[in-house]
């Protein structure tokens, strides 16, 4: 049987917090965007799938690809700034580190599967919504998502499904 997984980056902390702030009351106050089937993320790689027996093998292969790159930078990563464009509302993440640890872990998988890494980081706020609520959402960004705020990161493997979401792993950035 075969599952559909995702490597992403997420965040813990104030910075967690003023985000589900920020998504809870855009969904109160906006039209559904898809940014919000999704928990507050980097996306790392691509979905994709694997046989659901070889789950703990690629949990494996995150670990030691993470574990490969030690000591990490202080900071993992950079938030550059708060993107508020007409299309786009998100956070511009830099981070060469998270980049080559996706590349090892996209290396030690591609035994079982070819993985599609992504070349821009970012955290998504809100996409495809109405033009006419793009001013609000603006102003609900501006004044809830403190991008200097503390926060510490986590790597996880996520798996997709009808049901929602179940996490495999999470470990500490």
């Amino acid at each position: 049987m075969s599952v559909e997984l995702i490597v992403y980056a997420c965040p813990v902390g104030d910075l967690a917090a003023s985000l589900q702030t920020y998504f809870q009351l855009a969904k109160a106050n906006f039209s559904a965007n898809p940014a919000h089937n999704y928990m507050p993320h980097i996306t790392l790689t691509g979905f994709f799938e694997a046989e659901a027996k070889d789950v703990a093998k690629l949990t494996g292969w995150l670990e030691a690809a993470l574990a490969a790159h030690q000591p990490k930078p202080d900071p993992v990563l950079k938030i550059t700034q708060l993107i508020l464009k007409p299309e786009f509302h998100g956070l511009d993440i830099r981070s060469p580190y998270l980049k080559i640890v996706a590349a090892d872990f996209a290396n030690r998988a591609h035994e079982l599967i070819p993985l599609r890494l992504k070349d821009w980081l970012h955290l998504s706020l809100a996409y495809d919504f109405p033009e006419s609520e793009n001013t609000g959402l603006h102003q609900l960004a501006k004044h809830t998502v403190d991008i200097y705020s503390s926060v510490q990161w986590e790597l996880c493997l996520y798996e997709r499904h009808h049901q929602g979401w179940t996490q495999h792993l999470s470990l500490p950035l």
